[in-house]
């Protein structure tokens, strides 16, 4: 029997490419490779539901915004 208060804990790791400041209500737009279909996920970043954020390795890029890893072939927003 759970406890319907109770949370679960998941783990999210992608690339981010996207960033909108705006105060409390700042957001990321993070894409991950799953199972071969592109998915992205919007995270407020001041929520008290995230614990922690990561990262793992920086990589110059000479976009603000990386929307245009969508069209590009999976290899490219995917990280080792």
């Amino acid at each position: 029997m759970q406890r319907p208060n109770k949370r679960r804990l998941s783990l999210f790791k992608g690339i981010i490419i996207a960033k909108h400041k705006s105060g409390v209500h700042t957001t990321i737009r993070v894409r991950r490779i799953i199972a071969g279909v592109g998915v992205e996920i919007t995270f407020p970043i001041y929520s008290p539901r995230i614990k922690e954020i990561k990262v793992i390795r920086h990589k110059k890029v000479r976009r603000a915004k990386l929307y245009y890893l969508k069209y590009k072939l999976p290899r490219f927003s995917t990280f080792k």
